[in-house]
């Protein structure tokens, strides 16, 4: 309560009189929000813009402090932007209290917008198998620009939509040993898996005992601490069950182990793989390919060990609808063995990964591809040869 002296004047009458008014220190409202309905994609980053829906001065210094909650297990927050925003060319504080809470502040800036958003939240969102709701909260805040504000801070809701993703386990390929040798068979991953990705397999791998007999299982590539690598063997077959995050990106889930039988006669096998089940953050759907043996025969030899750099050859040439790779291997290493169309497109891979030196012998089979021309490449120890094939139907 204030007590004022008011004097009037009308013309030349004034009056006088003492009398008194209330002055109410009302606060001026403020409103922060995020926008509602935000939909984000799992497994991608988003911005969140946090906004002051009335008017700022542009020639007072602001100050603000918000805390927010999130769910970290479906939310990373990865920076703070002010790019475009009141704040814009300010230095935010971020402080992170935990995996799912921060408090974000400024002090005595002036904005160089009057209205829109403070700034700007970047999330990475996790993958989720169906669409998923989260929150992210405003647990408290503060603001003031020359007068007091009452402030009303809204949280919202981000819905993570659903990912999906289609691997397969195994591959094509052709694995050779000579008699009473090892195979060390590589088990593929197609798309590669990225580092950090979580990732389980559990998947059977039929083999002829009568032909080859399993020895063990490696890891591919180092795993982050709490993964595992079990294979459980029943009757001629494995139950492989692989589950972890690669510490680096890789295409190979593992290696298995055999040793081959003493054989006399040389002959193909298959390990015939079949995905059970397979689960990342995302949806998947699952198929498996089948790596190919090639076993050796002390009676029947097909590797020779006098080849002193890599060749391919094919027979029939040209051939309709298969022919005969015969290639030869100077040193023990990696080879890979590829046939390529014209524009230089793979479109089938022979071979790929370990292999003693000699020479070989692999079919192909191009049912399924348009006739005309194709090359056979060879890779091994940094060399290279080609054969030029042409498929006539």
């Amino acid at each position: 309560m204030r007590l004022v002296e008011v004097n009037v004047r009308i013309g030349n009458l004034v009056a006088s009189a003492e009398t008194s008014y209330t002055v109410v220190n009302k606060l001026s409202p403020m409103t922060l929000f995020f926008e509602s309905g935000l939909q984000a994609q799992s497994r991608t980053e988003f911005r969140l813009p946090l906004t002051v829906l009335e008017p700022l001065s542009t020639i007072s210094p602001l100050s603000f402090t918000v805390l927010l909650r999130f769910d970290s297990t479906l939310l990373a927050l990865r920076s703070v932007e002010t790019a475009g925003t009141i704040t814009q060319g300010g230095t935010l504080q971020l402080q992170r209290i935990d995996a799912g809470g921060c408090r974000i502040s400024i002090t005595d800036y002036i904005p160089v917008l009057p209205s829109g958003p403070l700034f700007q939240l970047v999330f990475s969102a996790a993958g989720t198998p169906v669409d998923t709701v989260t929150r992210v909260v405003i647990l408290d805040a503060g603001m003031q620009q020359q007068c007091p504000v009452t402030l009303d801070a809204r949280g919202t809701t981000v819905t993570l939509l659903a990912c999906s993703q289609a691997y397969t386990i195994g591959s094509a390929e052709t694995v050779v040993a000579s008699p009473g040798g090892a195979l060390r068979v590589p088990i593929r991953v197609a798309p590669a898996l990225n580092a950090g990705e979580a990732f389980n397999a559990h998947f059977s791998v039929a083999y002829d005992s009568a032909l080859v007999q399993f020895s063990g299982v490696e890891a591919a590539r180092p795993y982050e601490t709490g993964a595992s690598l079990v294979a459980t063997r029943i009757k001629g077959s494995l139950i492989v069950d692989v589950r972890g995050r690669p510490a680096d990106s890789t295409d190979v889930l593992c290696w298995l182990l055999f040793r081959q039988n003493n054989l006399r006669e040389s002959t193909t096998a298959s390990l015939r793989l079949a995905a059970l089940a397979v689960t990342t953050e995302c949806a998947v759907d699952a198929a498996s390919q089948d790596p190919v043996l090639l076993l050796d025969g002390y009676c029947e030899r097909l590797l020779t060990r006098s080849a002193s750099r890599p060749t391919v050859s094919a027979h029939p040439n040209p051939f309709n609808p298969s022919t005969t790779l015969e290639f030869s291997i100077p040193s023990d290493g990696d080879a890979s063995l590829r046939i390529i169309d014209v524009a230089g497109r793979e479109v089938a891979l022979l071979h790929r990964g370990p292999i003693a030196s000699g020479r070989y012998r692999l079919p192909f089979d191009a049912r399924g591809l348009p006739s005309g021309s194709y090359r056979a490449v060879l890779t091994h120890a940094g060399s290279t040869a080609a054969h030029s094939i042409m498929f006539v139907k």
